[in-house]
């Protein structure tokens, strides 16, 4: 009895570890609501889409917002030569800009036109291709 007593009150305190959890568990972020998803040369994104360029020498830098790419963040940017940079977002989305990033403009989507085909097909086509002489099966044997 005793036992059964103790195991009776683990099971209700993991119980109740686990209702706690459930009911307070939240996600926690940072104070500024962004967070940067991508580095590049002397440009950043963010999980919102915003660009950022580094204005200053090596010490005293400022960065400068110079635009935003869309719904989605932004996943690469970097320098192509003196002013011209690419960034893709995450949807594939793929921009360019030739004045330092203060315009943009979208080039097309990298995911665009190559769908991957899923047929169906049944056991039997299957058996058929992987091991010779097993087709489909037959009534009777």
């Amino acid at each position: 009895m005793r036992n059964a007593k103790a195991f009776f009150f683990i099971c209700g305190g993991i119980l109740m570890l686990v209702a706690a959890y459930n009911l307070g568990a939240t996600v926690a972020m940072s104070q500024s609501g962004d967070s940067l998803t991508a580095v590049g040369n002397s440009y950043l994104g963010t999980a919102a889409g915003d660009v950022y360029r580094v204005l200053g020498g090596s010490v005293n830098r400022e960065w400068t917002r110079v635009g935003n790419l869309g719904a989605g963040p932004v996943v690469f940017v970097q320098a192509l030569g003196t002013g011209y940079f690419d960034a893709y977002i995450a949807n594939g989305d793929y921009y360019w800009s030739n004045d330092d990033g203060l315009t943009w403009t979208r080039l097309g989507n990298v995911f665009s036109g190559q769908s991957t085909l899923a047929a169906q097909q049944t056991w039997g086509s299957v058996k058929a291709r992987y091991r010779p002489g097993a087709g489909a099966a037959t009534q009777g044997k």
